[in-house]
C-alpha cells in the first residue's frame, strides 16, 4: 500500500501538521504501508525530521517568502491551490500511478484542491485532517481530533458525504504517550504535590509566549 502525505511546516504554520502526519505515517508503516511526504520548504520548516524518521520527502520549492509571521492561514500556501495541486499530482505520478491513500493536512487547502486531486486519482482514498471546521471539504474521510468536536459540525462543509471521525478519541498522538501512560499515572499517585511543570507552546513560538508565561509563573504564588 502506497500513501502520500501533503503537509507543511514553517515559522507561521508551526510544526503540528507535520508531527501528526508523522504519527499517522508511523502507524501505517507498522501495518506495512509505504509512506511518502510532499512538502514545501518554507522558512523554519522541519523537513529534516521527516527524513530522520525514515520517510522519503519530496520538496516543493518556495521563493519570495516574507521572513515574518503571517497570521492568515489562507496565505500560508504561498501560491494558489490549483498550482499546488498540479505540482502535487505531478510528483505523485513520478512515483506511483494509483496511490492507495492521499492524506492532506493544511489550513490553506480545501475542496478546490481536493477536487482537483480526487479527479486525477478517482480510485484513491482521500483523507483530510482538519481542526478548524471553517471551509468545505471534498474527501472520503475527514479526521478532526478537536476536543468535543462533533461530526454534525461539518454537515454544511461535507461536499462528498465523507465519513467524519471527530473528537479527542481520534487524536493523532505519538505511541510514546500510550507507552508511558501507566508509568505516569503511578508517579502521579505517589506525589501529593506536583514538583515539576512542563510548559510548551508547540514546535514554534515566534512571539516568545513561553518567556512571557515563565515571567508570570515566577511571580505567581501556588
Amino acid at each position: 500500500m502506497k500513501v502520500f502525505l501533503r503537509a507543511d511546516s514553517s515559522l507561521s504554520i508551526g510544526s503540528g501538521h507535520i508531527i501528526r502526519c508523522l504519527n499517522l505515517a508511523k502507524t501505517l508503516r507498522y501495518s506495512g504501508a509505504q509512506c511518502f511526504f510532499i512538502s514545501k520548504n518554507h522558512r523554519g520548516n522541519i523537513l529534516d525530521k521527516i527524513g530522520l524518521e525514515g520517510f522519503p520527502v519530496t520538496v516543493i520549492s518556495v521563493s519570495d517568502e516574507p521572513d515574518v509571521y503571517i497570521r492568515d492561514e489562507k496565505s500560508w500556501l504561498n501560491g494558489s491551490q490549483r498550482d499546488d495541486a498540479e505540482q502535487f499530482i505531478s510528483l505523485v505520478k513520478q512515483q506511483c500511478n494509483n496511490p492507495d491513500i492521499i492524506i492532506v493536512d493544511h489550513y490553506s487547502l480545501d475542496s478546490e484542491w481536493e477536487i482537483l486531486v480526487k479527479t486525477c486519482f478517482p480510485d484513491t482514498n482521500l483523507v483530510v485532517i482538519d481542526d478548524l471546521c471553517n471551509r468545505p471539504h471534498h474527501c472520503d474521510l475527514l479526521i478532526d481530533q478537536t476536543y468535543q468536536r462533533s461530526a454534525e459540525e461539518y454537515s454544511s462543509l461535507n461536499e462528498n458525504n465523507a465519513r467524519i471521525l471527530a473528537g479527542a478519541k481520534y487524536a493523532l498522538l505519538s505511541p510514546v504517550f500510550s507507552q508511558l501512560r501507566h508509568q505516569s499515572i503511578e508517579r502521579k499517585a505517589r506525589l501529593a504535590i506536583p514538583k515539576t511543570l512542563i510548559l510548551t507552546m508547540g514546535g514554534v513560538d515566534a512571539h516568545n509566549v513561553t518567556g512571557k508565561v515563565l515571567k508570570y509563573l515566577e511571580q505567581a504564588v501556588f
